[in-house]
């Protein structure tokens, strides 16, 4: 489904055919600075920027805006790429996963915690996220088919524009995952939603390519550090899960029905972890990430660098069947989304020769 056209004295219509989703506060910032880069750069049509929806749980997230500088004004999402999901408390959320046998796990882990409310966000607890997510299953599933439909129909109406020069069309549409990999919100509910948005996707008969972008505890100002690592850890796994053995994720939902990932099929294509240092560079502040990102999501989806990270820098199938090295899931595209200082990774290379050579000289220890 992507358009190009010949003209190269006109922005086209439409590029890489993408849609953005945000998953709380992390989300809703890098979604907000995208749309900043789309109004600075190529002006305030909404028919030429990425289809974009943004799921919180904090009310007090609604009117969110970025200043597109001195005189300039700011920038927000239009009303309709906002939900804000209905408040719950972890009670009701048990109450309601008792009925079914498919929640039954859920219920025990809400039951366990300290009575609290989705009101002002889910507090670091990613149980409480997800289920206040599948509570709302039918808005969010209404919610991502339209998302999908729009950008289908941006391409169509992309092509329509360009009529009289070369078009070139497919059928695969890019779908970039973002948030917080150490808040609840995306911790929770990203697993939950690349689920919906690939049964989303098949009922609107499209091929999705789906691409997981989220920060690192390095970007924590939160005095409960030990919850920030342990959400970030805990998401970590269940993606690279999603990535290289789909069939063992199931999940399920209020309705006491049980859904599982596609046979076959991909749950998401990249990961990539965002930290706030690349050893050399150190983002001043999450603010900062947020900008970075939703420029890397402009490029992405408005040039040429979509399709060329694609062909030239990686190829994800090769990236999971080669384990000569271990398990390569987190990529990069040219440009220094994941790193390690210098003097850190010399450590990690030291301590990795100490144990190998260990394991050489007493071999039954391993």
């Amino acid at each position: 489904m992507n358009t190009t056209t010949d003209n190269s004295n006109e922005i086209p219509r439409v590029l890489n055919p993408s849609v953005s989703i945000g998953l709380g506060t992390g989300g809703l910032g890098i979604a907000t600075s995208a749309r900043g880069w789309e109004l600075n750069l190529i002006g305030d049509d909404r028919l030429i920027h990425v289809p974009t929806l943004v799921i919180e749980t904090a009310g007090s997230s609604r009117g969110y805006s970025v200043p597109l500088g001195p005189g300039r004004g700011s920038a927000s999402l239009y009303d309709d790429e906002l939900i804000i999901l209905p408040e719950r408390t972890t009670g009701e959320l048990a109450a309601m996963a008792r009925r079914y046998p498919c929640m039954r796990r859920d219920a025990e882990q809400l039951e366990f915690l300290p009575s609290a409310s989705t009101k002002e966000g889910a507090g670091g607890v990613k149980i409480l996220a997800v289920n206040a997510a599948k509570a709302a299953d039918p808005l969010i599933l209404q919610a991502l088919s339209k998302l999908l439909a729009d950008a289908r129909d941006r391409c169509r109406y992309g092509a329509l524009c360009d009529s009289g020069t070369s078009v070139l069309q497919n059928d695969v549409l890019d779908a970039y995952v973002f948030g917080s990999g150490f808040g609840s919100s995306f911790a929770g509910m990203v697993i939950y939603f690349l689920l919906r948005l690939q049964y989303a996707s098949k009922l609107l008969g499209l091929r999705l390519r789906a691409h997981v972008i989220m920060t690192g505890p390095t970007l924590v100002k939160s005095h409960d550090v030990v919850t920030a690592w342990a959400n970030f850890g805990a998401t970590a796994k269940e993606l690279l899960l999603a990535q290289t053995d789909p069939s063992r994720i199931k999940m399920g939902l209020f309705s006491g029905a049980t859904i599982t990932p596609e046979p076959g099929s991909k749950l998401l294509d990249t990961f990539t972890v965002w930290g706030a240092s690349t050893g050399r560079l150190v983002a001043g502040d999450r603010d900062e990430v947020s900008a970075s990102i939703g420029m890397l999501l402009f490029y992405l989806t408005h040039s040429h660098l979509g399709g060329l990270s694609e062909s030239a820098f990686t190829d994800p199938q090769k990236v999971v069947l080669d384990k000569s090295l271990g398990y390569r899931g987190l990529r990069r595209l040219g440009l220094a989304r994941f790193a390690v200082d210098d003097s850190l990774n010399r450590e990690l290379a030291f301590n990795a020769a100490l144990c190998a050579i260990s394991r050489m000289l007493n071999p039954s220890q391993n």
